[in-house]
Order: structure tokens, then sequence, then C-alpha cells
């Protein structure tokens, strides 16, 4: 039953994450999207002392490693195959390829590195996260109790 639920929910957050990621990289204004970049950075430096160092082109690649995690952790733990990193370079591509003809966005090559950094990163955490939890379910299988056939044996 509670693994029923979590595959459930992963499959939700799966939609959430997926639908979430092409609104971000296909939305139109590219202006709405430095927007919230240069955001994040006056939040850290406001927030953080020594932060001044790191720059807003530095807070994109991190948010564009950020972008691409949830989608292949999730993808990669309900169905675990390496390819999904394939998966994930080739997608980065094609999103670049396909904000060349949005006329307010621009195509970057440091886009493309941080989001396949972010989708190797999400299928490593993807498979990881799946091989604990069929650990923990096989200890969790181990510990049922057994019915009197099993714990006796077979009767007279």
């Amino acid at each position: 039953m509670l693994f029923g639920l979590v595959r459930r929910a992963a499959i939700i957050g799966l939609l959430i994450s997926g639908v979430s990621l092409l609104m971000i990289v296909l939305v139109p204004r590219g202006d709405i999207v430095s927007g919230v970049v240069l955001w994040m950075w006056r939040r850290l430096n406001a927030g953080i002392p020594g932060a001044a160092a790191v720059s807003p082109a530095m807070v994109a690649f991190i948010a564009n490693v950020g972008l691409f995690v949830p989608f292949f952790a999730l993808v990669s733990a309900l169905r675990p195959r390496w390819w999904w990193i394939a998966v994930g370079v080739a997608s980065s591509m094609t999103i670049e390829a396909a904000q060349v003809f949005i006329p307010t966005r621009r195509a970057d090559v440091a886009d493309v590195l941080s989001n396949s950094v972010g989708a190797i990163c999400g299928v490593l955490l993807g498979i990881a996260a799946r091989n604990l939890w069929e650990f923990i379910a096989a200890r969790v299988r181990s510990w049922e109790p057994r019915s009197d056939t099993e714990r006796d044996g077979p009767g007279p």
C-alpha cells in the first residue's frame, strides 16, 4: 500500500516538474527568466555575508542545474536507466535549439552544459534513491510475520 502511494506521488511530481520545466525554458519572455535570476542573486547577496563573489552568471548556471535535477531524479527513480543521461543532454540541446526561434530568448552553450550537469545529477540521485528504496522495501518484507505453516513446517 505504502509503496503504491509513493509511486503515485512520484508520478505526480514527475508531471508537475515536467510541465514546470517546459514552461520555464520555453517562456517567450526571456526578461522574466533574467529577472528571476537577478532577484535570486540579490537575495543571495543580501542574506549571506561574503556572497558578493557570486555573479549573476553563476546563479544562472546553478539555477539551470537545479532545473533539470527534479525531473531526471523522478524519472530515473521510476525507471532506473543510465541512458536517461543521454536523454537529458539531448533534451537540453533541443531546448536551446528551440530558443533560437523565440525572439526574446537566446541559446547559450553554458545552458546546455548546466542542464546536462543537472540531468546527470538527477539520474544519479534517482537511481541511488531507487536502490535505497528497494533495499528498505526488502528489509520491510523480511520483517513481516510468517503464516503458521511457514513457521511450523508442513502438517502431519
